[in-house]
């Protein structure tokens, strides 16, 4: 890897006696040999003098960056550049250049212009885009038809088109934040109890519903008893023998359905199989990977091979305002109708902008549509969605009801001025999300991805604003527990919200609190949120001490214990480091 005369790596040789033979040949796709130059931002050679080495190494490192933008320029699809897609674009190729297998790429600035170009420079590569709308995009607007040179999917349906294709240089994965959920649901396998006889279930060797998790040789059992086949169950049951570590095989119920789910739990091995071995540099993109650490290891990549990229969305807590609103659970369907008032204020005092009803779920959507008589409103199906949402962008005041979640999709400036967040998304809280999550807070970064994705829609620039009104309640709790705990929602986000209503006590802003470093502890007392009671409870015996008060000390205790893990929760994971006194006020 290194010259053994001037101690640089090969690629970087100043003194060319290393011998070429033994450099990494990337074929016909490279860019020129000569030009190659470590140029990567994560290492800094700082001298007060240069030496004529230092001019050399720089004047190479100006010479491959030259020739790089220069061959970006030539390739990419339009005749300007958005803020930080040329510095992107030539990061990657850089990266690539040095000989990097995966690439993570968490920026918000056109993703698909970038995949697009890079496919153009390398001319052999897979596009993979979340689904078949989004696929769609990558042909119309970039004119990149399947053929030797270019192959645009899905993250589902790549792997049986796959099988037939050759291996290329490139694969791109775009809305690589879905791309685990994408993988573990094609692969996923149900069983549907009832759709058998019960006396051939009862007479397998075990009561099926008592089935542990992970005792996939039961499950892989179960499917023989049953004699099913076909191209799914021989693949299921093919990844389940070669890797049966990686699998999860559990019983579920709802509604009265009754399921036996066979889901993968590391998705390397599958990934490595089926896909990654399809090229020979792989590239996530996201605006969303929120943390690189969990990404990677979902999969099953090693952070220390992974070169990352990230740059800033380009949101402005200046020109965006989010309110959280408490106004119902809206996991439960009845309490709909609590928000209709809401829906309707908000849209009147939005009555010459345009915006979005999120609404997560279809049943939502037609509960919005039979009980608000607006004419501003447009609802879309399936079968028509890309005609309305045209009609919606040509309009002048019209409100979009989706439950589409319009992830890939962008509303710059007058296209969405404000946009309503009704119902949390959340992907299925089975066991092996469960599992997960005690392993990695897997499912609350689920939550915080989906919930950043929404308010990323219609902010798509730094003087770009738009208000977001949030009704689910749930999403409060969501955004008070990251905050706590994991710090996965980025900073721009959380300087955004105008207001917070923590436990129906309406406080100061959160901007505010953030300026002037105002931290109300009970926020950050455990038993507050999980035995609620028991602490105020302590807390006025301790209070109302006299003499009689037998279990003083006891109550003393526990309030001067409970208050210094608080402080400690406050001072390990919110305040910043360059704190150098605290103050505690009692207030109210």
């Amino acid at each position: 890897m290194f010259c053994q005369n001037c101690g640089m790596l090969k690629i970087n040789c100043i003194c060319k006696k290393y011998n070429e033979s033994d450099m990494n040949g990337n074929e016909n796709h490279e860019l020129n040999e000569e030009a190659k130059t470590d140029f990567s931002s994560d290492i800094q050679i700082i001298k007060t003098e240069k030496s004529p080495d230092d001019t050399e190494k720089e004047s190479q490192v100006n010479s491959r960056q030259g020739k790089i933008q220069k061959t970006i320029k030539e390739n990419f699809p339009f005749s300007t550049f958005l803020k930080d897609q040329l510095e992107i674009l030539t990061e990657i190729v850089e990266a690539i250049e040095d000989g990097y297998k995966y690439i993570i790429l968490e920026s918000g600035v056109g993703k698909s212009a970038i995949a697009a170009t890079l496919a153009n420079i390398y001319e052999s590569s897979f596009i993979l885009s979340d689904n078949k709308k989004l696929q769609e995009k990558y042909h119309e607007e970039y004119v990149l038809i399947n053929n030797d040179k270019f192959y645009v999917s899905n993250h589902s349906d790549a792997f049986n088109e796959f099988e037939k294709l050759d291996k290329r240089k490139l694969l791109i994965v775009d809305d690589a934040h879905k791309f685990d959920e994408n993988i573990a649901d094609f692969f996923s396998y149900k069983i549907h109890l009832s759709a058998f006889d019960d006396e051939l279930i009862d007479s397998f060797y075990c009561d099926v519903r008592d089935i542990e998790n992970k005792e996939v040789d039961v499950g892989l059992d179960f499917i023989n008893h049953l004699s099913l086949a076909g191209e799914k169950v021989n693949r299921i049951k093919y990844n389940i023998e070669e890797n049966p570590d990686d699998w999860f095989c559990f019983h579920n119920e709802y509604m009265g359905y009754e399921k036996i789910i066979f889901k993968p739990l590391n998705l390397g091995n599958i990934l490595k199989k089926y896909l990654l071995n399809k090229a020979e540099i792989c590239i996530f993109m996201s605006s969303t990977i929120l943390n690189k650490e969990i990404f990677a290891d979902e999969l099953g990549l090693d952070i220390s091979e992974v070169k990352f990229i990230h740059k800033d969305f380009p949101f402005s807590s200046d020109t965006n305002q989010i309110y959280l609103r408490n106004c119902a659970d809206m996991k439960n369907f009845k309490k709909v109708k609590l928000v209709i008032p809401f829906i309707e204020d908000i849209l009147e005092k939005h009555k010459s902008e345009k915006g979005i009803i999120h609404t997560d779920k279809p049943r939502y959507t037609n509960y919005i549509k039979n009980q608000i008589d607006n004419p501003r409103l447009m609802f879309h199906g399936d079968y028509n969605y890309g005609n309305k949402l045209k009609k919606f962008k040509n309009s002048s005041n019209s409100v979009l009801v989706s439950d589409s979640r319009v992830e890939g999709m962008a509303f710059p400036k007058d296209s969405c001025r404000f946009q309503i967040i009704l119902r949390q998304h959340l992907i299925p809280n089975d066991e092996i999300a469960k599992y997960k999550d005690n392993e990695s807070n897997w499912y609350s970064y689920k939550k915080a991805i989906y919930l950043v994705q929404l308010l990323q829609r219609a902010a798509r620039s730094e003087d770009d604003g738009c208000i977001t009104y949030i009704l689910d309640e749930r999403i409060s709790k969501t955004i008070r527990k990251d905050i706590m705990y994991y710090n996965f929602i980025p900073d721009y986000i959380l300087d955004s919200i105008a207001d917070m209503d923590i436990e129906g006590r309406e406080l100061i802003s959160d901007n505010i609190r953030k300026q002037f470093g105002v931290y109300y502890l009970f926020v950050y007392d455990k038993n507050t949120k999980y035995r609620p009671g028991s602490l105020s409870k302590k807390l006025l015996n301790y209070k109302n001490y006299s003499d009689d008060s037998v279990d003083y000390k006891d109550d003393f205790d526990y309030f001067n214990n409970e208050l210094m893990k608080a402080i400690s929760v406050l001072s390990n994971q919110v305040i910043p480091n360059n704190i150098s006194k605290l103050a505690l006020v009692s207030v109210p």
